[in-house]
């Protein structure tokens, strides 16, 4: 442990909310102007200001990524989405097929997304990998795809039913039932997977990355997360119940039915607002867990973020965005990298990371396939 803290190596955010915003609204300008088409060069900018203002020892990182190759990738990304969206309203043998290609090439674009994001970023000179298999991403993702193929059949049934006028037999409203609470028992276990599929597989260099987190500690996360939404979904309840009896003591026997009504919005958005106040927490928990369980050349990560901190800054964040109509946003992206990032430390010594071959011919047409579908999952 001394040796470890005597190469401790802080991560260091420089970037800047005013320079940040500047990049921001500019590529949001130009890319309503073009259509879109100036979105791949407004990621490559924005990816190389957030890197080159990430620091280790006091180097910062690079993203090589081409804009062209962004594009070529987006423009695949787009024809997904555009078939996804538009081919329930030719036929629903179409749709099924277009979901049912989805499926099966959604490992292939996490594999290829997490390729290309490493492949094109670089430290002192030295570029990362990604040596996951593809093989290895089909394991990691089968168990979860299988379900969304299950609730997709279900989907297809019940429409099926109500087609005919018929209801859904109370076994199959029973079935579906369980195997949604199975889904959600078995998602901490996913979500674990996921991680160590990513993280384990990345190298910078030379020098691997592993990940040690085990099942237990996922569900652990898991289960605070549920007593935090529990604690607020009760509160919320509990608002509501005292919410109706001060309005009964009024001395009015017949409530007007509106006044339940605003009672009940009342309750429903501070339900909503609490949700989103325990994110923060939920999310700071996470990131400790992930880094503390990971190592770079044997050497482990540090992640000390305070989830009461963190609380406060986004809470900061989601006020002043909404009182500045989202203007503020590029502004709250910098405040949270700044201190997601400064929590962490590397107990390693970056000199002696040696340079690799590494893959350059990654395609982008993963990484921008995902990334329109919700699924940048970079490390």
């Amino acid at each position: 442990m001394d040796n470890d803290d005597a190469h401790r190596r802080r991560i260091e955010f420089t970037g800047e909310g005013g320079a940040y915003f500047r990049i921001w609204i500019v590529n949001l300008l130009l890319s309503v102007v073009t259509l879109g088409i100036y979105s791949a060069w407004a990621k490559v900018r924005r990816l190389r200001y957030l890197y080159g203002n990430t620091l280790l020892d006091g180097s910062p990182f690079e993203f090589h990524g081409s804009p062209i190759a962004l594009l070529k990738g987006r423009i695949v990304g787009v024809i997904l989405l555009v078939a996804y969206s538009q081919s329930s309203k030719v036929s629903m043998g179409l749709w099924l097929a277009v979901v049912a290609l989805l499926i099966v090439i959604f490992p292939w674009l996490i594999w290829k997304s997490l390729r290309f994001r490493l492949a094109n970023t670089s430290y002192r000179g030295i570029r990362m990998g990604f040596t996951g298999s593809l093989g290895g991403s089909y394991r990691t993702f089968l168990p979860p795809l299988l379900f969304f193929a299950v609730f997709g059949a279900w989907g297809v049934t019940v429409q099926a039913s109500a087609r005919a006028q018929q209801a859904p037999s109370p076994s199959m409203m029973a079935g579906f039932g369980i195997l949604m609470l199975l889904f959600f028992a078995c998602a901490p276990w996913f979500w674990l997977r996921l991680k160590r599929y990513q993280h384990a597989h990345a190298r910078l260099g030379s020098a691997p990355f592993s990940f040690t987190g085990t099942v237990g500690g996922a569900y652990g996360l898991a289960f605070a997360a549920i007593g935090m939404f529990l604690g607020v979904a009760v509160l919320a309840i509990l608002v509501g119940i005292a919410g109706t009896v001060i309005f009964a003591r009024g001395g009015n026997r017949a409530v007007d039915p509106s006044t339940y009504f605003i009672i009940g919005m009342a309750a429903a958005g501070l339900f909503y607002l609490a949700v989103l106040s325990i994110q923060p927490i939920i999310r700071a928990m996470a990131q400790n867990f992930i880094w503390n369980k990971s190592a770079l050349d044997g050497r482990a990560f540090k992640s000390s973020v305070r989830s009461g901190r963190f609380w406060l800054i986004s809470a900061g964040n989601f006020l002043a965005t909404v009182l500045t109509l989202g203007l503020f946003w590029p502004f709250a992206l910098i405040r949270t990298l700044r201190y997601e990032l400064t929590c962490v430390e590397w107990c390693g010594d970056p000199a002696a990371i040696i340079a690799d071959m590494v893959d350059s011919g990654v395609g982008a047409a993963g990484e921008e396939s995902a990334d329109l579908l919700g699924f940048d999952l970079a490390l």
